[in-house]
C-alpha cells in the first residue's frame, strides 16, 4: 500500500482549518462574553422594581445604573412618572371641606369625568333657610366662605339667588339656574 501525498496534504489542511475556526470561534465567544465577565468585577446598582401606585405616591427619582460609571449610559427619569402634571391635579387632591356643614349633608369633593375639579366650577352649598322679618334668607357657602343671601341678590362673584323658599332655593349662576335643598351640594 502506497501513501498518496496529496491525501496526507488535504487532511493536514483540514485540520488546520478546524483548527483556525475552533480559534475563531473561541475569540468570538471571549469578545461576546467580555462585558459580562468585566461587570462583575465592578458593583453597579441593581434596578428597583417599582408599581404604578407607589411610584404614583413617591415623589423621589430613583437611578438607575446600566452602563456603570459612563454618565451617558445612566438614566434618572422614572417611567412611572408624567412629564407634565396638571395644576388641576392638585386642586383635586386636597379636598375642599366647608366650614358649618349641616350633619348629614355628605362630604367629600366631586370631579368631572375628566378627573380634576374644573377651575370655571365652586362647590355651592345650602346650609340653612332662616325666616327674618324681612322675609326668608338663605345661607349659602361658595368654596367654604359662607353669604347670608336674600332674593335677588348677587354673591360670590356670578351668584344670584332667585326664589327662597321654606327648605329649597333657586339660584343663577350666570345664566344658567339650578335649586338647593338645605343640605345638598353642587359644583356650578
Amino acid at each position: 500500500m502506497s501513501t498518496q501525498p496529496g491525501a496526507t496534504a488535504t487532511g493536514a489542511r483540514q485540520r488546520l482549518l478546524l483548527v483556525v475556526l475552533a480559534g475563531a470561534l473561541v475569540l468570538a465567544l471571549a469578545l461576546a462574553l467580555r462585558p459580562l465577565v468585566l461587570n462583575r468585577e465592578r458593583p453597579t446598582a441593581a434596578p428597583t422594581a417599582t408599581t404604578a401606585a407607589s411610584a404614583a405616591a413617591s415623589t423621589t427619582t430613583s437611578t438607575v445604573v446600566l452602563g456603570g460609571s459612563d454618565p451617558q449610559l445612566q438614566a434618572t427619569k422614572d417611567p412611572f412618572r408624567p412629564l407634565v402634571t396638571p395644576a388641576a391635579a392638585s386642586a383635586a387632591s386636597t379636598p375642599t371641606t366647608v366650614q358649618g356643614a349641616v350633619p348629614g349633608a355628605g362630604t367629600g369633593t366631586a370631579t368631572t369625568p375628566g378627573g380634576g375639579v374644573t377651575a370655571a366650577e365652586h362647590k355651592v352649598v345650602l346650609a340653612d333657610i332662616v325666616s327674618q322679618s324681612g322675609g326668608r334668607v338663605a345661607k349659602v357657602t361658595v368654596d367654604g366662605t359662607a353669604y347670608t343671601v336674600s332674593e335677588g341678590e348677587t354673591f360670590a362673584g356670578d351668584y344670584r339667588a332667585v326664589d327662597i323658599g321654606s327648605s329649597c332655593a333657586t339660584f343663577e349662576s350666570g345664566t344658567t339656574p339650578f335649586t338647593l335643598c338645605e343640605g345638598e351640594a353642587v359644583l356650578k
